[in-house]
């Protein structure tokens, strides 16, 4: 993921710091014409967890270790845009008493954000900010854009293609195995609210 090379993540990476809980918030807007196509069609493949927040949670697993122990989730449908959801909340317990809390909206009226909010057991927060993350650690005003991010990706892949040590926000798609069984766990445990005219029988 492109968003996890931005300012300051590679060292998180490496130092690892004793992290309790994740937030991974998620604000963006998204209107009739987005779910046009294969949005509507395969929506069943997708939703906002697997389309829009996946960066952040992931990047909040690679700082969790753990097996999923409990989920407490809501998924909200009120426009019937399609059914990719407008909202969802989850909080999700592993082993070892780490919690993950998200809170992804893509029926957003404000500006768009795409953040991750690391609590450290000694009382520390660090923030992950940017419309997608793509401010790191860093000030988001000098925040590199998604092209430069997207170098920076590929120049490590084909470093790590080329036998030279792997960058530290690189992983394996081995690895993405956790994040999306989360992302299943989440949708296949939540209460689901539709507004009444969606409502299924």
């Amino acid at each position: 993921f492109q968003p996890h090379f931005a300012p300051g993540l590679d060292v998180l990476l490496v130092e690892r710091p004793a992290v309790t809980r994740a937030e991974v918030l998620l604000a963006v807007r998204r209107d009739p014409s987005y779910f046009r196509g294969w949005r509507r069609t395969y929506a069943a493949a997708g939703g906002v967890l697997h389309q829009q927040a996946i960066h952040g949670l992931t990047l909040a697993l690679r700082m969790l270790p753990g097996d999923m122990e409990a989920v407490d989730a809501e998924v909200v449908h009120r426009r019937g845009l399609a059914e990719t959801e407008d909202h969802v909340t989850a909080t999700i317990t592993l082993s070892g008493g780490a919690m993950v809390h998200i809170d992804a909206r893509v029926d957003h009226s404000g500006p768009p954000a795409h953040e991750l909010v690391l609590h450290l057991t000694d009382g520390r927060r660090l923030e992950v900010r940017g419309r997608n993350l793509e401010a790191g650690l860093g000030d988001p005003a000098a925040a590199p854009t998604h092209e430069k991010l997207r170098r920076a990706m590929y120049a490590a892949v084909l470093d790590a293609t080329d036998g030279r040590p792997a960058h530290p926000c690189l992983f394996p798609l081995t690895a993405l195995r956790r994040p999306l069984e989360v992302i299943d766990r989440v949708y296949r445990d939540a209460r689901v609210v539709r507004a009444a005219h969606t409502a299924a029988a």
